[in-house]
């Protein structure tokens, strides 16, 4: 009995009481960032073995949450914690137990390191990381670290497979997280009293909101964007999109899957954002085709009923919430005037950036900018925005955001930067096509709509709205949990060669 006693007294005097002083000392200046700090630890410290039994599920759970870690220098995503510690976990497991088994598909490794390479030898010619958090004297680091906690998800979620069984909660996992965005326009739709909660939700969901608010306009004339709502739309109908199909929301059998899809559509459109209604019609284009429902009668029933909406529409549009109408200026519908002002608004100011930066593609194209920047200039170019002195777009090109996928890439990292990009999306999409074709039926939804959101998300970036640092780990997740759903990739089934007749000898003739 005493032998089990002392190791326990020896926990208690030599972990337990000393941890319990430095915490009661540390939160006696709760005001402190070191002592957030340490709580943090003792926290995460805490969460270990919750870690090693459920680090699968909760990288799943924190990719598409709307979650901070604010302990953290930079108060980077939860998803990029989740993804370090899983994958380091993961690669224990597989050094310990060889026989546990560490998924690699050549196909989509080497291109990612072919970008790694071309983003790391940039970064170096360039000014380097350039981490403010960490002391820097320069910016832009941030966009370098997602790239990279990118590349650690998809390996995190790639390297082991899900079982069948559990395919169908790791997908509601995935997706499901998502709502999480809407809590930031709802945490300040509550007041100041709730504020403190930002903590743990980023504030840029509720900027929109906190600007209309405080600017100089007229209360009746004011566009309030949920930005968050957009997001979790887009979440959830990509979840039901995955589980149930195109052909089962559109079902005449199942008219409670269409109306909520439609609820769903119009509470994300309270973003005023005519990309959400793009993309989502571009994933349900895609997987309508995919699902080889373009030659059944499904096809003049869904024209017939979206002309019929646009035309139930027109005299109505103007009576909807102005975020709903800037969500549906790309049609030909009589809108606000401020609310199409706004829109057009938009699309010049990119043009007139678009103009202007292409001059400057032919002096990075094999050696890109970089995402380093000065604070300095950063500053500089923002006052002169502010005195009207130069355009306003000035200062998003000075901080790096060119609001288009083709130069978000090839301005920072040049031909190599593009070449390396374009060879994983192929290398994606191949992918994603075979185990689309090849995979287990009982993951045909799933895989269908993982290739038709990939596809869709491609075509946007290129010809739409595309940022590399923020869009690439959202193409790394649809890939990484496609490899992780079907196990690696399914080539082609081989044909089996047509059996050769045996040849016929004759019998001798007897003597």
């Amino acid at each position: 009995m005493n032998q089990f006693l002392l190791p326990r007294l020896l926990l208690i005097y030599g972990v337990a009481i000393p941890l319990a002083l430095v915490l009661g000392y540390v939160l006696a200046t709760p005001d402190t960032f070191s002592s957030i700090g340490v709580v943090g630890f003792v926290i995460i410290v805490l969460l270990i073995p919750v870690m090693l039994r459920f680090h699968y599920a909760l990288l799943l759970m924190s990719w598409n949450a709307t979650l901070t870690v604010f302990f953290l220098p930079g108060q980077p995503s939860l998803w990029m914690l989740c993804s370090v510690c899983s994958l380091g976990i993961s690669m224990v497991s597989y050094l310990i137990n060889r026989e546990a088994g560490f998924k690699n598909v050549p196909s989509i490794t080497w291109p990612i390191v072919f970008l790694l390479l071309v983003v790391l030898v940039t970064a170096k010619f360039r000014g380097g990381l350039g981490l403010r958090s960490m002391g820097s004297e320069m910016f832009g680091g941030r966009r370098i670290f997602y790239i990279l906690m990118a590349v650690a998800g998809y390996f995190a979620l790639s390297c082991q497979r899900i079982p069948l069984a559990r395919a169908g909660k790791a997908n509601a996992l995935f997706w499901l997280s998502g709502l999480t965005s809407m809590l930031p326009n709802l945490i300040y739709m509550a007041g100041p009293a709730f504020w403190v909660l930002f903590m743990f939700f980023p504030v840029e969901f509720a900027t929109s909101q906190a600007i209309e608010d405080f600017s100089a306009l007229s209360s009746d004339i004011k566009v309030t964007r949920l930005t968050g709502f957009t997001v979790a739309g887009t979440a959830l109908l990509s979840y039901m999109l995955s589980k149930y199909g195109v052909s089962s929301i559109l079902s005449i059998r199942r008219p409670l899957l269409l109306a909520v899809a439609l609820v769903i559509g119009i509470l994300g459109s309270l973003g005023g954002f005519r990309s959400s209604f793009l993309m989502i019609g571009l994933y349900f284009a895609i997987q309508f085709v995919a699902e080889g429902l373009v030659r059944t009668r499904l096809t003049l029933v869904l024209g017939l009923t979206a002309l019929l909406g646009f035309c139930a529409l027109v005299p109505t549009v103007q009576k909807l919430p102005l975020s709903v109408q800037r969500s549906l200026s790309f049609l030909p519908l009589d809108i606000h005037p401020v609310v199409r002002q706004s829109a057009q608004g938009s699309v010049e100011w990119r043009l007139e950036m678009w103009q202007m930066l292409l001059p400057q593609v032919p002096r990075y194209l094999w050696l890109g900018k970089g995402y380093s920047l000065d604070p300095t200039d950063l500053y500089l170019t923002h006052q002169a925005v502010i005195r009207g002195l130069v355009k306003d777009y000035e200062g998003a090109v000075a901080a790096g955001d060119y609001h288009s996928g083709p130069l978000s890439i090839l301005i920072p990292f040049g031909l190599p930067g593009m070449a390396a990009f374009i060879w994983l999306l192929i290398a994606s999409i191949r992918a994603l096509y075979l185990n689309f074709r090849n995979g287990d039926p009982a993951l045909g939804r799933i895989n269908c709509f993982l290739f038709s959101c990939f596809v869709a998300r491609v075509i946007f970036y290129f010809f739409g709205f595309g940022s590399f640092f923020s869009d690439l780990p959202v193409f790394m997740s649809l890939i990484g949990l496609n490899i992780a759903f079907n196990g690696g990739v399914h080539r082609a089934p081989a044909v089996a060669p047509a059996p050769v007749p045996a040849e016929t000898t004759p019998a001798l003739m007897p003597a």
